[in-house]
């Protein structure tokens, strides 16, 4: 089978030898309802790309910033190499492995590293000098298993060792950690279809959420922090791609679809073996599980990058917030073209007429991704779950909040100004003396908005 044929160099293994928690990954509800041929596939193809919480594999095809550093060489013999590195905030110590991918991988291990020429010294002479302009990898995976470490000792027993959100104290809490398999990251930088930036995982984990029982950690080092961001990076893609090709599957070989194929006359030998004929073709690879993957992966970078589709960017430093932009916020907030009102009510107490409507499900309330019942915020409390920052309201006014009802105001529904003044307002609530809907009435909508691109 194509799917299950790797190089050395596309996975690398590593022994993170870590006895918390189950040895294995919790798997999601679309695979748990395939038929069993089904259920196999999806396993192989997810943990031979991935492995086990104990042995887990760096996937290279993910971009993960799985490694200490990446460096190139630029001179050097079988046993000193002059490197040029990027970005790391990594230290590089003697013993750390150093590996050099290209026909044949040549292996090492740094006995010293001058930080000043960048030149490594080797334990042992290589079986060859490494090519000048060739890649290197220093401590190959070690980021990734160092995220490991520290997310079973700090982040498991919330957010679950599939990131599932379904760790042992998760049924305690409210609300309830987060799942990250399916990408969705409630505080982000980014618009409603793309991934959080790294930095924005960084000040969660470093300031932690208020109103809720995820804590600070900011006596993580920066190093720490980067590692444990880069493993919850790559539990979400984990979990995406074990969604997605169980999705895709379900529609002709969950179990459901198995029993009303058998049902309509097909023998269940012949269900099965079209089912292997199929994972089995090489255009099963090209047309469907490449594609996925090649879609996980650049969403994902193309969050991290500065691509104004991805990233949320502002022309100006806000508006200050005089009684006059306060007093604009506090229209907008009430108007039908920002809608906040319905949902927060018009004193912003979390209870505006969403919270007890009927909703598309035929439940009462709003309800999360997940199917979980879930509350506006008060904005009395003056308690910010994505943060108080004025940039971080005028994120959650402009792309919502995803994996919840909470919708973002585009461009072409409100001017950047205007969401200003909505962010001065919101900032103001928890000083409001105005009774709710005084002065303005719920009905009535701003000045309409030039639809012109800024």
């Amino acid at each position: 089978m194509r799917s299950a044929v790797f190089t050395a160099l596309s996975c690398v293994v590593l022994l993170a030898g870590c006895s918390k928690g189950t040895s294995d990954f919790a798997r999601s509800k679309d695979r748990n309802a395939l038929m069993p041929e089904a259920e196999k596939y999806v396993d192989a193809f997810v943990d031979s790309r991935f492995g086990t919480p104990t042995t887990i594999r760096v996937w290279d095809r993910l971009g993960l910033e799985a490694n200490k550093a990446n460096a190139t060489v630029e001179s050097g013999d079988e046993g000193t190499v002059d490197l040029k590195f990027g970005k790391t905030v990594f230290a590089i110590k003697p013993g750390d492995t150093i590996v050099f991918p290209g026909a044949k991988t040549l292996t090492g291990t740094i006995k010293s590293f001058d930080e000043t020429t960048q030149v490594a010294r080797l334990e042992t002479a290589l079986a060859a000098a490494p090519a000048s302009g060739s890649p290197a990898l220093v401590g190959a995976g070690a980021v990734l298993s160092t995220g490991r470490h520290l997310y079973a000792e700090h982040c498991q027993h919330c957010h679950g060792v599939a990131g599932d959100g379904n760790g042992p104290t998760a049924k305690y809490l409210n609300p309830l950690p987060r799942d990250y398999r399916k990408g969705l990251f409630k505080f982000t930088s980014t618009h409603y279809d793309y991934r959080p930036r790294r930095d924005d995982l960084s000040r969660i984990i470093l300031d932690g959420i208020p109103g809720t029982y995820m804590p600070s950690f900011k006596l993580l080092t920066d190093a720490e922090t980067a590692a444990i961001v880069e493993y919850v990076i790559f539990l979400s893609m984990r979990g995406q791609t074990e969604e997605g090709l169980a999705k895709y599957l379900s529609g002709d070989y969950s179990d459901d679809a198995f029993a009303e194929r058998v049902k309509g006359g097909e023998a269940s030998s012949e269900v099965i073996k079209g089912f292997k004929t199929e994972v089995d073709s090489p255009d099963f690879m090209a047309d469907t599980v490449d594609p996925l993957i090649e879609q996980i992966v650049t969403n994902w970078k193309t969050s991290q990058s500065d691509d104004p589709t991805a990233r949320v960017f502002v022309k100006s430093e806000g508006v200050e917030p005089t009684a006059e932009s306060i007093a604009k916020g506090r229209m907008l907030y009430l108007s039908d073209n920002a809608g906040c009102s319905k949902c927060h009510g018009q004193a912003g107490r979390g209870d505006g007429p969403s919270t007890t409507a009927l909703n598309s499900e035929g439940t009462l309330g709003l309800r999360d991704n997940w199917g979980h019942p879930i509350t506006p915020r008060n904005l009395r409390t003056g308690i910010y779950r994505g943060g108080r920052r004025p940039y971080d309201i005028y994120c959650r006014i402009s792309v919502g909040i995803k994996g919840t009802p909470m919708p973002g105001i585009p461009e072409a529904k409100m001017s950047e100004e205007d969401r200003w003044h909505l962010v001065n307002y919101v900032l103001s609530v928890p000083f409001e003396t105005l009774e709710p809907g005084k002065g303005v009435g719920a009905t009535v909508d701003p000045p309409k908005v030039a639809d012109t691109a800024h």
